[in-house]
């Protein structure tokens, strides 16, 4: 099941919660849940400030897998950029372009496929629920020169900062029905995010034009591939944004 997590006015139309609770206590709480909702500011940080339509490139509106293919091919030159070993680097570009034609060029069989070839049971899915979600984000917009690729974790430890240290208001959604180490405490875990500006439309009307959209995914040793797990959008105190679920 899907779970939102809010960071700290953003919220989510048609909440589908579920509370993990074994969750509350993992030292890698702020790169897969929400940590304790912080005073949003009055105005926007540096980085939200410059969250504005000039990141997409309009070019990539409505183009569906051809502009998967073209944020597939900067995907890897970013992977390799960001250290990730030739093992895993085709695998991880798969699961990023899965994710992200699901997002924006959503076909409820084949990303189901997808998403049970990863891990989700088969009857893990709400099918009404996620094909409301691709009419949503359709066609939309995206950033191909300021795609990114960041290690979150390596071997169990924060490599990076999280969202809200960096100045943007970070909503996650998490699938719990995807696999997770059976001891997360003492996991010694790979985290990797593919983050890209993206045309999201916010709830309430309000927005600088885009968000970045986050798809993170941990390494599995006993299945040999990345697992997505949280989708975050980081934005800024004004927009109201919907989650975007694994």
């Amino acid at each position: 099941m899907a779970r939102f997590s809010i960071q700290p006015r953003m919220v989510v139309a048609g909440v589908v919660a579920a509370a993990g609770i074994f969750l509350a206590f993992w030292r890698l709480w702020p790169y897969l849940e929400s940590s304790k909702p912080r005073v949003a500011p009055s105005t926007p940080s540096p980085v939200q400030a410059d969250l504005g339509p000039e990141l997409l490139d309009r070019s990539t509106r409505d183009g569906g897998m051809t502009t998967v293919s073209l944020a597939a091919e900067r995907a890897r030159s970013a992977a390799r950029n960001a250290g990730i070993n030739a093992r895993r680097l085709d695998d991880l570009v798969a699961a990023f372009s899965e994710q992200l034609a699901a997002t924006i060029d959503g076909d409820y069989e084949r990303d189901h496929a997808a998403r049970v070839a990863r891990g989700l049971p088969a009857e893990g899915d709400d099918r009404a629920f996620r094909e409301k979600m691709a009419d949503w984000m359709r066609g939309r917009a995206i950033g191909l020169e300021k795609l990114e690729v960041r290690v979150l974790v390596r071997d169990g430890e924060a490599t990076a900062r999280s969202g809200l240290e960096e100045g943007y208001d970070v909503l996650t959604a998490t699938n719990q029905n995807y696999p997770l180490p059976d001891d997360l405490a003492d996991a010694r875990m790979d985290v990797v995010e593919v983050r890209l500006p993206m045309d999201v439309p916010s709830v309430n009307g309000k927005g600088r034009g885009a968000a970045l959209v986050g798809y993170r995914f941990w390494w599995d040793d006993a299945t040999n591939q990345w697992i997505p797990f949280v989708n975050a959008i980081y934005g800024d105190p004004e927009a109201a944004y919907g989650g975007i679920v694994p």
